[in-house]
């Protein structure tokens, strides 16, 4: 079923992505002042409460007055699937219409956006423990092997040692007997979709403003978020672990590693989520890309909006 389906003809989407650390947010709440809009979230670790500094979760401050959908919505317990998104997402669009707004999906979790906006829906497939165990004597490299053959379209898309990552690939192959499925042309609705895009040219540049933000999360006590998180709701808690940083962070505070230990980890990981995305995201050739390496804020926000009149949004 397409969004439009499900609620009714609407004004055109907006659906702002683009990699970690690029000005999404910031640039979606001031399209939404402007264009009379609300925001929803398509960040996989923004649903979850209290994942607030390790989530560069917007403050209410920075949500600028604008209603944001899709923050806080799970407990850091929970898994939080592409299905259960969409069934979220849909229930906001069905209310941003009801209020006659324009609807700002911004976010850079590709697999969510791909399950709302576009074709080849992700089924509902519930983690079976039973299947996983059967694959626990195997080596990361086995397993990454087996997805290869398998499914390497998404193989392509993982690291060989993202294991959780990886056996869940398996696990959908095994109880669907098809591959994940693949983005595809936007669904043809009435409310079609306006795909913007946030990115650095400058590769450097934009590891540099990663770093300079790990830099901001640690001095506003990002390992004591994790410390109390623990002690709430344990170590192994699926958001903790999921979650880029919390599981270095945890282990600081267990006496495993020093901090520095951790940060260098840390900016490693998230350089490279970055690449991942970048790369998810240039598959999609709706998306009109804003280099944003020598651009203001204001600027930014000009580019986009005449785009936007361009597509006759505004």
């Amino acid at each position: 079923m397409s969004p439009a389906s499900a609620c009714g003809p609407r004004r055109p989407l907006i659906a702002l992505v683009g990699p970690t650390a690029t000005g999404k947010t910031a640039l979606a709440v001031a399209l939404a002042q402007r264009l009379h809009g609300d925001v929803i979230s398509a960040d996989s670790r923004q649903i979850y409460r209290e994942l607030t500094i390790g989530s560069a979760k917007p403050s209410e401050a920075e949500q600028g007055g604008v209603r944001h959908y899709l923050l806080d919505v799970a407990s850091p317990l929970e898994r939080y699937s592409a299905a259960r998104y969409r069934d979220d997402a849909l229930e906001a669009l069905r209310d941003i219409d009801a209020r006659q707004r324009l609807a700002i999906i911004a976010g850079g979790t590709g697999f969510y956006l791909n399950a709302l906006l576009q074709d080849g829906f992700i089924p509902e497939i519930a983690p079976d423990e039973t299947f996983r165990a059967s694959l626990q004597d195997q080596s990361d490299d086995a397993l990454y092997a087996s997805l290869l053959r398998r499914d390497p379209r998404r193989a392509a898309q993982l690291h060989p040692h993202n294991r959780s990552r990886v056996v869940r690939a398996l696990e959908i192959i095994h109880f669907s007997g098809a591959p994940t499925p693949q983005p595809t042309a936007s669904a043809q609705t009435p409310g079609a979709v306006i795909w913007l895009g946030l990115t650095f040219d400058d590769r450097d540049a934009h590891r540099d403003v990663i770093d300079a933000r790990i830099d901001a999360m640690l001095a506003a006590g990002w390992l004591g978020e994790t410390e109390a998180l623990m002690a709430r709701y344990g170590p192994q808690a699926h958001a903790l672990c999921a979650t880029h940083g919390y599981p270095e962070l945890m282990r600081v505070a267990q006496g495993e590693w020093t901090l520095p230990q951790a940060v260098a980890s840390i900016r490693t990981q998230i350089h490279q989520y970055a690449r991942r995305q970048r790369t998810w995201f240039r598959r999609n050739g709706e998306i009109h890309w804003i280099a944003r390496d020598t651009m203001t804020q204001d600027e930014v926000l000009q580019a986009a909006l005449d785009r936007l009149s361009s597509a006759a949004i505004v």
